[in-house]
């Protein structure tokens, strides 16, 4: 099998995002671009340049739409989700490239056929305070603990945790041994399911890893527009600001040299 290039995964990664984009306008589904996609928009009208990947995300509603459509229709990508993927890890969706195989070092125990991927993050209410919302994290913070580290291969040390988390690290992983992920999994979405969209002033990306700021107030993903990424155009929030500022402070500040590495340890092959 040949390398994928870091120039090649992005243009692979790119054409899944603007697969993406045209099944969600034909659906007259609303996403965003999420996290550091959303970041690189703003900031660099593209990837950000030591980035490796890219992020979308839509209301829990929307996302069901394009799970089901993805499921009874015929795409040129391949979906991987809770909803149709056994033994999938991972509280969000991939869509991923029919003619790239990606290989972890760490990751995928389960060795589903993952290629070229982008991430599809659902968005569920999750209280009408912020005293709710806190409580809410509090029930799945643990199970999505268990969920993340069923998925290693081995025990890892991380270098960007300090010495102490080791241990817990450690922990969480001999317990997920013993786990059914399907099982977890189930028992995460019938708790969102007992929150009601409509009066809920609050949501959160049950699958992303920014802890208690994965909290926002529900009225950010009421109003889009579209941003240059890439030379083309995509959705993202209005407020784009405010949900910056509240995950990454002053944004546009670029970080230290020491930082500007991507965070994602595999590598991507033709097959």
């Amino acid at each position: 099998m040949n390398l994928v290039s870091d120039n090649d995964l992005k243009k692979i990664q790119l054409d899944l995002l603007k697969e993406f984009d045209k099944v969600c306008r034909k659906l007259n589904l609303k996403y965003t671009l999420f996290y550091g996609t959303m970041l690189g928009a703003i900031r660099h009208q593209g990837f950000i340049p030591w980035d490796d990947d890219i992020d979308v995300a839509m209301k829990r509603s929307e996302y069901n739409i394009f799970i089901e459509y993805c499921k009874n229709n015929e795409t040129i990508f391949n979906l991987f989700s809770t909803e149709n993927t056994n033994k999938y890890p991972y509280l969000f969706a991939k869509i991923t490239n029919k003619d790239t195989i990606l290989e972890e070092k760490n990751c995928n125990r389960r060795k589903i056929p993952y290629g070229a991927f982008i991430d599809i993050f659902p968005l569920d209410s999750c209280g009408k305070d912020m005293h709710e919302a806190l409580k809410f994290n509090k029930k799945i913070y643990l199970k999505k603990v268990m969920l993340v580290s069923a998925n290693w291969k081995k025990f890892f040390i991380n270098k960007n945790k300090n010495w102490y988390t080791q241990f817990f690290r450690f922990g969480f992983f001999l317990m997920s041994r013993f786990i059914n992920e399907n099982r977890l999994q189930k028992r995460v979405l019938r708790i969102i399911e007992r929150y009601d969209s409509d009066n809920s002033k609050y949501v959160i990306s049950i699958g992303g890893s920014y802890g208690k700021k994965e909290i926002v107030e529900s009225s950010l993903f009421d109003e889009y527009i579209e941003v240059d990424f890439e030379q083309h155009k995509f959705y993202c929030i209005k407020e784009y600001d405010k949900y910056l500022s509240h995950t990454y402070g002053d944004y546009m500040q670029l970080p230290p040299m020491e930082k500007r590495v991507a965070r994602h340890d595999f590598d991507v092959y033709y097959k």
